[in-house]
């Protein structure tokens, strides 16, 4: 286990999907119906990811861990990448994903995760937003695409945050016509 005063980080990135080939693109993108997108996770050190997703009927569902997921399936190692595919329907508007990233199992969301996923159920508003507002308040955010000595359009996302209970949050937002 990383020292538990080590910034925890969270590297993400998006690809638009040409056949099998992907191109990074800026996550301000405005993308198309039925476009084929990859998100790209990848934490700095060992770390537990959770991923939900907002559909068109304002419900949050849980992305990852995926069904049949078993308890502490959803820990990366560091530099592991865990990658999301999705194709965007054909109704036009903003699809959101709540990402968070922490060195212990998040409490509220991993028993929910799991009895949730048994029962194929929703994630509830107030639990989303509880976890979004726990984030930490020193965390850095830099994005790629608008740093001149980087190439890469990833963003990262890191909390300075000591102890075990440290986390990265981040809301990720993928506009299309």
């Amino acid at each position: 286990m990383a020292p538990v005063n080590r910034p925890i980080g969270l590297r993400y990135s998006i690809l638009k999907m040409e056949g099998e080939r992907g191109t990074e693109v800026p996550v301000t993108t405005r993308f198309r119906s039925g476009d084929r997108i990859q998100l790209v996770l990848e934490a700095n050190q060992a770390a537990y990811l959770y991923v939900v997703t907002q559909g068109s009927s304002g419900a949050w569902r849980i992305l990852y861990p995926g069904p049949g997921a078993k308890a502490g399936s959803n820990r990366l190692r560091a530099g592991q990448a865990h990658v999301s595919r999705f194709r965007l329907d054909e109704r036009p508007g903003v699809e959101k994903l709540f990402v968070a990233l922490s060195r212990a199992p998040e409490k509220d969301l991993d028993g929910l995760v799991f009895e949730l996923r048994s029962q194929n159920r929703e994630v509830s508003d107030p639990v989303v937003a509880q976890l979004r507002t726990s984030a930490s308040r020193d965390m850095v955010l830099e994005d790629g695409a608008n740093s001149p000595e980087r190439t890469d359009r990833s963003v990262y996302a890191v909390s300075k945050a000591p102890g075990a209970g440290a986390r990265v949050v981040v809301d990720i937002r993928l506009a299309h016509d």
